[in-house]
């Protein structure tokens, strides 16, 4: 057996890459609950090697299944087609491309340890129904400086049933990916009968490497940030309509806040003019007082002067009826003095009563003046606070105004921003 240093490349998972790989896995692991992965390929054990080594190192937070290649469904039915790199050109044209990631596994180092343990000149048999694969493996193989031994390959897809026992038959030394050379596997399972006794199968455990692992985040990450930024730009349109809405609104109720800060003004001038008509009536009532008063002062000077006249007609008609014939004329007049002081004093009395119900008239008026005076005051008092608040409240929504454009432009930088973002990773 050749002892064989073996060497680390980028198909190999070292230690540090390992915890990176970790830490990888624990940032983005919270992100990709809600995508759907099919892991596609030939046979179904290969398959699930390649599910069980995506698992292991992202974790069961995905909607991860298998699925044979000539058995695909539509691709809505899913978010990423997983494959490996040397069945890239089998993936049906009606997968896109950009919804399929051609990985690579790659043996665990216990694998090249196994075939460096062949004896020195020995064949070892390379069994895959891919050919890429098979040579892929001897050429990892060779990478390490095994080369104490020769290749030769069974290619199931290339060679007859016959062909492979036959070749089977005489193997000392077989090697493949892990799940086809164990009890459950192709060799096992279909061969037995044909396979020597000390025939030894040397199994390639593989895992994700690196560059597919990387990748793999990579994808993983640029989805679950273009969703995101999608939910996001969903969130912002209707915030944005519904802050053009607001902003409608609040458009409306200025414009209706303005109408009434208007007509408040105009009716708070109507009042105060108002208030100085009431004034002057309530002056010219008082005016109106006092004239009656100086009328029922002049009818009652009348009055009296009417009654010393009808006395004195009186005086005279006697003292012409004590003279006799020669006062008849005097008499007659005197009579005549009577009768018109008798309807001077009738007119006087009828002038007072007028007055004294033009006095009783505004006397009642002036305080009903007085209470409507006052009431209109608190009215116009009230109105002047109507006005200052419609003022405020016209106010207060400019202010809200201007607070939903400085959101809404805030909306569009954040949108503007986190498109940028998606583009700045799925670039990286």
């Amino acid at each position: 057996m050749k002892k064989v240093e073996l060497k680390e490349d980028a198909s190999v998972l070292t230690k540090n890459q390992s915890f990176l790989k970790y830490r990888l896995r624990s940032e983005v692991v919270h992100m990709v609950g809600d995508i759907r992965i099919i892991f596609t390929g030939m046979e179904q054990l290969v398959m699930e090697e390649t599910l069980e080594a995506f698992l292991a190192g992202i974790g069961k937070t995905v909607d991860a299944r298998t699925c044979p290649m000539d058995k695909l469904p539509e691709h809505s039915a899913a978010d990423l087609f997983v494959c490996a790199k040397s069945l890239k050109e089998r993936m049906p044209k009606t997968i896109p491309v950009e919804k399929t990631l051609c990985i690579e596994m790659v043996p665990v180092e216990q694998f090249y340890i196994d075939v460096t343990k062949v004896p020195d000149g020995s064949t070892v048999y390379v069994l895959s129904n891919s050919t890429n694969y098979a040579r892929r493996l001897v050429q990892m193989c060779q990478e390490r400086n095994i080369d104490h031994i020769t290749y030769e390959y069974i290619l199931v897809n290339e060679l007859s049933e016959q062909e492979i026992i036959g070749i089977l038959r005489e193997a000392n030394y077989v090697m493949g990916v892990a799940t086809t050379m164990e009890k459950k596997g192709v060799v096992y399972e279909q061969y037995k009968p044909y396979l020597r006794e000390d025939i030894k199968l040397i199994g390639a455990k593989r895992t994700l490497n690196l560059p597919s692992f990387l990748e793999l985040m990579q994808w993983i990450t640029t989805f679950r940030n273009t969703r995101l930024f999608e939910h996001i730009t969903d969130g912002t349109q209707k915030q944005a309509q519904q802050l053009q809405q607001l902003t409608s609104i609040t458009n409306t109720i200025s414009r209706s806040t303005d109408a009434e800060i208007e007509m408040f003004k105009e009716l708070s001038v109507k009042m105060e003019n108002g208030m100085e008509r009431l004034k002057q009536v309530i002056q010219f009532s008082e005016s109106l007082t006092a004239a009656t008063q100086n009328i029922g002062g002049i009818a009652g000077s009348i009055r009296h002067l009417s009654s010393q006249t009808h006395l004195l007609s009186l005086n005279a008609t006697i003292e012409a009826a004590r003279v006799g014939e020669q006062g008849r004329g005097f008499a007659v007049v005197a009579k005549e003095v009577g009768k018109l002081a008798e309807e001077s004093q009738k007119s006087t009395d009828m002038i007072l009563k007028a007055v004294k119900e033009v006095q009783a008239a505004v006397v009642n008026i002036i305080p009903a003046l007085s209470s409507l005076s006052n009431e209109l005051k608190g009215n116009q008092d009230f109105y002047g606070k109507v006005l200052q608040n419609s003022i405020e409240t016209n106010q207060s929504l400019v202010h809200v105004f201007q607070m939903v454009e400085n959101i809404r432009r805030s909306s569009e930088v954040m949108l503007d921003e986190t498109g940028q973002l998606v583009n700045l990773n799925s670039k990286a």
